[in-house]
């Protein structure tokens, strides 16, 4: 359910561009969502999510923080136009900033 909700969420012209190339959001947000995002991210960025998580200081916290980072990275995913460039870059990049 929330991989459909943040296809929801998400900006829609990245929407758009990221269906367009056949790019949905089980592909890349599937480990982010289901572990915290410690699979993917730094250790501090999980970390503090998962602070923000066992505090209940935010209501659907791991949707908030995937839409943001998606946001973030909006404007080099609108440059790519490649299923494997775009996996690539949710993948490993992404991460990694």
């Amino acid at each position: 359910v929330q991989l459909w909700q943040l296809g929801q969420l998400m900006p829609p012209r990245l929407a758009r561009h990221l269906e367009a190339y056949g790019v949905m959001p089980v592909m890349f947000a599937a480990s982010w969502l289901m572990t915290c995002f410690s699979s993917d991210f730094n250790t501090d960025f999980s970390a503090r999510i998962m602070d923000v998580i066992l505090g209940g200081s935010c209501d659907a916290a791991l949707l908030k923080v995937a839409v943001a980072v998606l946001q973030r990275a909006e404007a080099q995913l609108l440059g790519m136009h490649d299923l494997e460039a775009l996996l690539l870059f949710l993948k490993v990049a992404v991460p990694g900033e």
